[in-house]
Parts: structure tokens; C-alpha cells; sequence
């Protein structure tokens, strides 16, 4: 086994307890919101694309897939990790925006353009050394990329004080679709990387929001002078 193959398998492996321990975290507790449910939708896709992508690396090729189902699998995850996190983000962020209507109604129509596209061989095809991304191939990245500036947008003019935490790890989950641009990136972990701390980062603020926050909320209640004299 390569160093490279073995780096992969501990990203994937990583990502996958990241996710799971995410999801298992929000859904016990005993008030749950819809955003606790949208998060849990989000952390899935994440969970099961990096099992699929641990299992694509190992070696002998478990799954007995060519190359070009390889890229196709890859693709739509990915393609269902934005589609989940944009309809997280619009429940966790709530924005008034008219735009968000349009994107909200566009984007189930978008995914199965995009799965079509990947699936029916548009968006790839097989030469004899590589699999090679197709002019439609790039038309189906661009949706991907234009949610997630979207997205992007949305947490900028957010005003939920905790919105500017979701910066850094919105843009660092847009970056492995640009990543994916540059053929001889496509092979280092860089977009399990980026995605693993983006699914952290976005996933301390899911518990923040839900859980640590209102624990702070009734502690200073309960010391409040009022709370006090009422104990009294």
C-alpha cells in the first residue's frame, strides 16, 4: 500500500468518525428542531460519501467498479453533500431573501440535471489512461460552485450572530470543487481534507446553536437576581 493510498484511507476513515459522531451527537439530544434533522441530513451524505470513498481505496478494489463509475460515484456524492447543505443552511439561516425561494425551488431540479448528467456519461467519459471531465462535466461543477457562493452569500447578510462562524468552513467546503479542476490534485486528499474540517467546524456551530448555548442561556437564568429572590 502507497503512503498516498494509506493517506486517503486515514482522511476517509477520520472524516467517517467526524460525521457519525456529529450526527449522533445533535440527534440525542432530547429537543429536536428541524435544524437538528437538516444538520443530520447533511452529516449522512458526508458520512456515506467518505465510507464510499474508504472503500474505493482499498486496495483490490472491493467494489469491483471501473474507473469511470469510480469518478461517477464520487461526483454524485459530492453533488448530494451541496444539495444537503444548502438545504441546511436555508433552515439553519432562515433568510427572507426572494432569491432563496428561486434557488430553494431550483435546487431538486438541479440535483437530478446534475445526476443525469454524471450518470448517462455527459459529464465524463473514458479515455484509455484517464477518465476525462466533458464541457458538460464542467457545466454540472458549476452548479455546484454557484450554491455554494449562494450559500456563501446567505451567511454574509445572515443576521444570526453566530452566522460569521460559518465563513471559513462554507468557503473551505466550496474549495474541493475547485480543487477538482486541477487533474494532478484529484489524487492527494486535499477535498476529504477540506471537507472533514468544514463538517467540523459547521458541526460546532450546529451544537453551539442547539445545545451549548441554551445550557448558558438557563445557568444565567437560574443566577439571575430574580431567580435568586424567587428561590428566597
Amino acid at each position: 500500500m502507497s503512503s498516498l493510498t494509506l493517506l486517503n484511507i486515514l482522511a476517509d476513515i477520520l472524516t467517517l468518525s467526524i460525521a457519525g459522531g456529529l450526527i449522533f451527537a445533535v440527534l440525542v439530544q432530547p429537543h429536536r428542531t428541524a435544524q437538528t434533522y437538516a444538520f443530520s441530513v447533511f452529516g449522512l451524505t458526508v458520512f456515506v460519501w467518505a465510507f464510499v470513498s474508504l472503500l474505493l481505496h482499498i486496495e483490490g478494489n472491493p467494489l469491483g467498479v471501473t474507473p469511470l463509475i469510480d469518478t461517477q460515484l464520487r461526483a454524485s456524492l459530492l453533488a448530494l453533500i451541496v444539495a444537503s447543505y444548502v438545504f441546511f443552511m436555508t433552515v439553519f439561516l432562515q433568510p427572507q431573501a426572494r432569491i432563496t425561494r428561486v434557488f430553494s425551488l431550483a435546487l431538486p431540479l438541479v440535483l437530478l440535471i446534475t445526476l443525469g448528467m454524471i450518470w448517462s456519461g455527459a459529464a465524463f467519459e473514458q479515455t484509455a489512461d484517464e477518465v476525462a471531465v466533458t464541457s458538460l462535466g464542467y457545466v454540472a461543477l458549476s452548479f455546484a460552485i454557484v450554491y455554494l457562493f449562494y450559500v456563501f452569500w446567505l451567511v454574509l447578510s445572515s443576521a444570526r450572530p453566530d452566522s460569521n462562524m460559518l465563513r471559513i468552513p462554507t468557503l473551505m467546503l466550496l474549495s474541493p470543487y475547485l480543487v477538482n479542476l486541477v487533474a494532478e490534485l484529484r489524487v492527494l486528499p486535499v477535498d476529504i481534507v477540506l471537507i472533514m474540517v468544514s463538517v467540523a467546524l459547521i458541526g460546532w456551530v450546529m451544537l453551539r446553536s442547539q445545545v451549548f448555548n441554551p445550557l448558558r442561556d438557563l445557568n444565567d437564568d437560574s443566577t439571575s437576581p430574580t431567580a435568586i429572590y424567587n428561590r428566597s
